[in-house]
């Protein structure tokens, strides 16, 4: 197998990264509420009673509690030393980091107290990760251009049976990439689907059916 381009061989290293700064990310937006929780929320028996979040010294102290989590993890990231008790350069930390703030979070308890569980944070953190995970995935891709985009595709066995690369645009170039090495495959359907869902017309890169039976018979 020929040598891959080294512009491609750096987007896959970049991604690989990428994917383990998002996966390490969002464990420690988990990690940030099972330590709070664990420090402010138990009962006399040692265990976790959401109905103490109905107390506004209680919310103060949670938060205070997931902030120290996210601000030592975000430190040790990026190197820096913000001082958890600074409000503007937390907010500005965590929201680099995180996708998420202070404010932020104290709003959220202040919204919904003894319903701010486990559950609730978490479906808010996988709505924060898809921002923090496409920021990332910019970022490996930033050095591609246009050009770049058959490169990419011949990655993706049997591509060429369905779509003429160079008529792909590099961004759907980069998705069917990712789709290609979540599911191992990339069909018509997937990609007609795909664009159906976010309400666009057929792609014109699909080879339609007499460039396929064409290239069927040069076989």
């Amino acid at each position: 197998m020929a040598e891959l381009p080294e512009h491609i061989q750096k987007y896959k290293s970049l991604k690989k990264k990428a994917k383990k700064i998002a996966d390490t990310t969002e464990l420690a937006h988990s990690k940030a509420f099972t330590t709070a929780a664990e420090a402010v929320l138990k009962d006399k028996e040692g265990n976790i009673d959401y109905e103490l979040l109905e107390k506004s010294d209680v919310q103060d102290k949670f938060v205070q509690k997931m902030v120290e989590h996210y601000v030592e993890r975000a430190n040790k990231y990026f190197g820096s030393k913000v001082n958890p008790k600074d409000r503007i350069e937390v907010d500005q930390l965590l929201r680099t980091y995180a996708g998420i703030t202070q404010t932020q979070l104290e709003q959220y308890l202040r919204t919904h107290g003894k319903g701010y569980n486990l559950q609730r944070h978490e479906n808010i953190r996988d709505e924060l990760m898809k921002a923090v995970r496409e920021g990332l995935s910019e970022s490996a891709s930033g050095h591609l251009k246009q050009e770049h985009a058959p490169h990419i595709l011949k990655e993706i066995k049997g591509i060429e049976d369905i779509l003429d690369p160079s008529r792909v645009p590099l961004g759907d170039a980069l998705f069917l990439h990712g789709m290609y090495e979540e599911t191992g495959a990339v069909t018509e359907k997937a990609i007609k689907n795909w664009y159906r869902g976010m309400n666009k017309p057929e792609p014109v890169f699909l080879k339609k059916k007499k460039e396929k039976k064409y290239q069927a018979q040069q076989a």
